[in-house]
């Protein structure tokens, strides 16, 4: 009884604030009914409902009109409508973006979307834009709080939390500098590159990294890898994502190149035939391959058993990266 009193006078709050909002948006020839408010209120307290929301005072929609009744997108026969899914995406992406972003700093990222990517397409504001976005602020959050920047450090040291968007810039800044340290690590390994054969190499890195870097969004979508990596690497990069994955997925190609060539090309390809006689359609990690082959000549010539072999095999392939690096420090 307690609840279904207060949902009515939440309702009848809401309804007033949205029939005051009318001196607003009338200007721009929008005026809502009596029946229209009772409706964006009930709706209101139905998306709260589905949403798991708890909400006092007048609710979000009275901002929804002030922010959005001068768009070129409404008109009076889609404005009720309109105001009631703004509503319910509002709700949508404050849980996605778990209230990191103010009300205010969201509703002026939804008009941005609506008026110049969306087009007045709530479905496509809803379901592509504002999600891309939600990435975006997260991406940029995660950028931001394990930054050394002075901004991020100020609040730490404040204990005090900046706005969504400025941490959003922050992160995005950070993610720049991400782009060009991989397109200059991208250019180290281009330098001595070699394929071996591998089409799946070979594709993966003359032909799929730069279309990544042709057309990667940093602004809009900077958690998106584009690419599927088609060419295996030795080290699990699934806890990446966006640039930091590409970023991680070069240096471990580059450090296989530099161990690749330690030996000549025409030992690496004789081989890999031996491995698989159709290693070129085969998307196998060449390094591992060579691990494999060089650990069996050794354990051969020693007459040890298999799990000698299994032992030298599992301990390069988890040590290789590390070992090249020291050496390339040294």
């Amino acid at each position: 009884m307690t609840n279904n009193w207060l949902v009515i006078c939440q309702e009848q709050n809401i309804t007033t604030q949205v029939l005051q909002a009318n001196q607003h948006s009338q200007r721009f020839g929008l005026v809502l009914t009596e029946e229209d408010a009772k409706l964006i209120a009930r709706e209101s307290s139905r998306t709260l409902k589905e949403q798991m929301r708890v909400e006092f005072g007048p609710g979000i929609a009275q901002k929804i009109i002030y922010e959005f009744c001068n768009s070129a997108y409404l008109n009076p026969n889609n404005f009720t409508n309109s105001i009631i899914r703004l509503q319910e995406i509002f709700y949508l992406y404050k849980n996605e973006m778990e209230d990191e972003i103010t009300d205010d700093e969201l509703l002026h990222l939804m008009k941005e979307q609506f008026e110049n990517l969306c087009f007045g397409d709530l479905d496509y504001l809803e379901n592509t834009c504002l999600y891309n976005f939600a990435q975006a602020i997260q991406a940029g959050y995660q950028g931001y709080q394990t930054s050394d920047e002075p901004e991020q450090q100020q609040a730490l040291v404040s204990n005090t939390k900046i706005p969504a968007q400025q941490a959003y810039e922050l992160g995005y800044r950070l993610i720049e500098k991400k782009v060009q340290q991989a397109l200059a690590l991208y250019n180290e390994l281009l330098a001595n590159f070699a394929d071996y054969g591998s089409h799946f190499l070979h594709d993966t890195v003359l032909n799929g990294l730069p279309e990544f870097f042709k057309w990667y969004d940093i602004r809009f979508e900077p958690q998106n890898s584009i690419l599927t990596l088609d060419y295996p690497v030795l080290q699990d990069l699934s806890k990446h994502t966006g640039i930091h994955l590409i970023y991680e997925y070069i240096r471990c190609l580059l450090l296989e190149q530099h161990f690749l060539q330690q030996f000549s090309e025409d030992y690496i390809r004789q081989r890999l035939k031996e491995y698989n006689p159709f290693y070129q359609d085969t998307p196998d990690n060449l390094c591992e391959v060579m691990i494999w082959t060089q650990a069996k000549r050794t354990v051969e010539e020693k007459n040890a058993d298999q799990s000698e072999l299994r032992i030298k095999v599992d301990f390069w392939r988890q040590n290789l990266y590390n070992i090249i690096q020291q050496k390339l420090d040294s």
